[in-house]
């Protein structure tokens, strides 16, 4: 049998996210270890998996919260019990400043600001719901994207912060996440020695200025065995290392170009619903059920390569005679970005040896 097709997931209708649970286990353990045996701590980012029960381990594992990109990510996970969130994308606009307030009054809610006038703004936020607001300063460190640039102008903002009862300085962001997928780690390290750069020549005003940081947060997956080991980081926010994808797998983890650290628990199973030649065959999964914003995906097992085929469809050929895959066979491909390809799914299939069981995405879909 083409070692590209897998029978043991028989009963589950495809296309699905598979999970496998003993590989999810073993990157979730993994990345607290490290980061308890450094001294940091790890505030998970959730925008990869948007789920609460895996939110939940991480918590009981030891991450002080968890990051959302969106507000309304966070509603969710207050919903579903998690208590202390960082929000890492700005706040703007009245409808969403209410559902912060009142999402204020029900969790310990941090947020992450680059502008002087949004702070009068929060002020009176937290005025009206009766609730203290925690404000990280965003700095540019190279994305280019959110984020006050380096050197004075964060401390100014930190300044104004200090002057409202109702709002806490609880420290800086910097995330440069256009440097986690470098694949050389020399590369990489080399890239955010430069960010971290940046972040010092912002520092350097708040030392002058006798302002405490309590917290710098920021990292990520693929910085975070360097993001370990750097002075100015005290929380770190990796977020794929959970699910991981095959762009990440790519990514050498240590000077000797080793590829083998982070399990790969995520999978989508498609199934083989036609062979219109004996070296082709089509998948019943396309672009509405894997994302191709990083490229194609991989097989999980085998040589033969995978090409999208439209919407509904994907494609394997091989480059011999004959492919050794039938009619109702199944395949597991492995994402090019974890964090877009789950957003298209309800839940993952939780699976280990003996069984499997419905994990749900509660925040899939939540882009407000």
């Amino acid at each position: 049998m083409n070692p590209n097709a897998k029978k043991s997931y028989s009963t589950l209708d495809t296309p699905c996210l598979i999970l496998q649970e003993d590989l999810l286990i073993k990157n979730l353990s993994l990345f607290q270890g490290l980061a308890n045996a450094n001294n940091k701590k790890l505030r998970p980012h959730i925008k990869a998996h948007k789920s609460i029960e895996l939110a939940k381990i991480q918590i009981e594992k030891g991450a002080v919260g968890i990051c959302c990109s969106k507000l309304a990510e966070a509603e969710i996970m207050v919903e579903g019990g998690i208590k202390d969130i960082l929000i890492t994308s700005p706040i703007v606009g009245n409808t969403k400043l209410d559902r912060l307030g009142n999402l204020s009054q029900q969790a310990t809610i941090s947020v992450v600001t680059d502008s002087k006038p949004q702070i009068m703004i929060l002020s009176e936020l937290a005025k009206q719901y009766q609730t203290v607001i925690n404000i990280f300063v965003e700095i540019d460190i190279g994305q280019a994207r959110c984020g006050v640039q380096p050197g004075l102008g964060a401390f100014e903002i930190a300044q104004e912060i200090i002057k409202y009862p109702n709002l806490s300085f609880s420290g800086i962001q910097a995330y440069h996440g256009k440097l986690q997928g470098i694949k050389s780690f020399k590369e990489r390290a080399n890239a955010i020695d430069t960010a971290m750069a940046k972040l010092s020549a912002s520092l350097h005003y708040f030392k002058n200025g006798q302002l405490p940081v309590k917290t710098i947060t920021g990292g990520g997956t693929g910085s975070f065995l360097i993001d370990l080991k750097l002075p100015f980081l005290s929380e770190l926010q990796p977020g794929s290392y959970v699910t991981m994808d095959c762009n990440y797998s790519q990514n050498e983890w240590d000077d000797e170009g080793s590829l083998e650290l982070i399990s790969q628990p995520l999978s989508v199973l498609s199934t083989v619903i036609s062979k219109p030649q004996p070296n082709k065959v089509i998948l019943d999964a396309g672009w509405k059920s894997i994302s191709n914003d990083a490229g194609t995906p991989k097989l999980k097992y085998g040589l033969d390569s995978f090409d999208f085929a439209g919407d509904e469809h994907g494609v394997i050929t091989s480059s011999k005679e004959y492919i050794d895959l039938e009619i109702g066979d199944q395949v597991e491909l492995i994402p090019s970005h974890c964090d877009t390809t789950i957003n298209l799914y309800d839940h993952f299939y939780l699976v280990n040896t003996y069984q499997h069981r419905k994990l749900a995405i509660d925040a899939r879909g939540k882009i407000t």
